[in-house]
């Protein structure tokens, strides 16, 4: 079977289960699915129902003729005016915009590598990141986190990994009084962290997140984020839950949502899954001057202390917690920021503008650096050369 006949088969499998709200997957696709964890990851974050919303509304900017050209296939002839955002409504428009990002990371994923990285005087691959960060007591006392376990759990009176086990050997119960503690990841380091009121955070590489050991009795629950982490906040209707940055605060009451504030980026990016969020500049002595209300699938821009809002792809900004690198419509000067970051290596340009060049398509963060490298060359007129933990990019 030919890579086009099978993208058209497995998208319109796809849509199908989609369209019927889920139940018996085709036994061909399921087999797609079981090949590797990307393919897996990738159908998982797809039939997501924030996925699917998101991605509708998205449907008026989609090129239909660059999509066609593009995976060769029919789409189905729904009108973008005919859309709704309710669930129940949506789901057959949900399996064309299927169909349309299955088609287009298939063709994508599936041709020929043209090139693949050039390794200089001998480098070697570089692997992916893997679970690390330390924890920092209230004495200063830094504590390495084990990259063995599944995240870290934040009591008010006890210090534990998930699946019980303690951090410290002995450890004694924690102070009843408020005390701050900080996690960070290194570069090429994630890690998850359950926090004492039942917020659960995924801290992606190269972040920190700093956070009060005793929560109870205080107005708002409040942490302090640099770089990027994804929340799932515990619902409390009598205190917000706020999370703050160097320019900005984002309050909910319980939602899902991720931000990105690394300080070498040039906005602060907030982008809502479910609920909704308050995103205020902290710059101004008025904030309500310049805050905003977030809905699903809607991402804030914060720069030169004004928003912009748009909607947005969710598994663009939180593919990376489901294990996947995903680059939907984004540059490769931007791309390349985030691979500096996960795998823990320097970017060097030998051409100009690469914030120009464009890149559509996703891989599993587990891939050796010279897998994605080369998965980018598939789609972009671009070379990679690899030269010990530098990357040099070329025409």
């Amino acid at each position: 079977m030919t890579d086009l006949k099978k993208c058209d088969q497995l998208s319109e499998q796809i849509a199908a289960y989609v369209t019927a709200g889920g139940g018996i997957i085709p036994s061909e696709l399921k087999s797609w699915i079981e090949e590797n964890d990307e393919n897996r990851s990738f159908f998982e974050n797809l039939i997501k129902e924030e996925s699917l919303e998101a991605s509708l509304s998205r449907y008026n900017t989609i090129d239909m003729d660059s999509a066609w050209n593009k995976v060769q296939q029919e789409l189905f002839p729904i009108k973008a005016s005919r859309l709704k955002s309710l669930w129940p409504r949506i789901i057959g428009v949900a399996a064309a915009v299927a169909i349309i990002t299955f088609g287009i990371w298939f063709y994508n994923s599936g041709q020929p590598e043209r090139r693949s990285p050039e390794f200089v005087s001998g480098s070697s691959d570089i692997e992916a990141g893997k679970n690390a960060a330390t924890l920092r007591l209230p004495d200063g006392k830094l504590i390495n986190l084990s990259d063995t376990k599944n995240g870290l759990v934040i009591g008010n009176n006890q210090l534990h990994y998930n699946d019980g086990s303690a951090v410290l050997d002995g450890a004694q119960p924690l102070s009843r009084l408020e005390q701050q503690f900080t996690i960070s990841t290194p570069r090429g380091g994630t890690y998850q962290v359950t926090l004492p009121d039942g917020t659960k955070v995924w801290l992606n590489a190269a972040s920190d997140l700093t956070y009060q050991t005793d929560l109870k009795g205080v107005v708002a629950r409040r942490v302090t984020l640099t770089g990027e982490a994804y929340f799932e906040v515990q619902k409390d209707k009598t205190r917000p839950f706020i999370v703050s940055s160097k320019l900005q605060d984002v309050e909910v009451l319980g939602t899902h949502f991720n931000i990105k504030n690394y300080t070498d980026d040039s906005s602060i990016k907030t982008t809502l899954l479910e609920g909704s969020v308050s995103v205020s500049a902290n710059t101004k002595k008025d904030r309500k001057e310049n805050s905003i209300i977030l809905k699903p699938g809607e991402q804030a821009s914060l720069k030169a202390n004004q928003f912009v809002v748009k909607q947005v792809d969710v598994m663009s900004a939180v593919g990376w917690k489901d294990g996947l690198l995903v680059f939907t419509g984004e540059n490769l000067k931007s791309a390349m920021e985030d691979i500096e970051r996960w795998y823990g290596v320097t970017v060097q340009y030998e051409l100009s503008s690469p914030a120009e060049i464009k890149l559509e398509g996703w891989i599993s963060r587990k891939s050796k650096l010279s897998e994605v490298l080369a998965r980018i060359e598939s789609v972009g007129d671009i070379h990679f050369k690899i030269q010990e933990r530098r990357v040099i990019v070329v025409k």
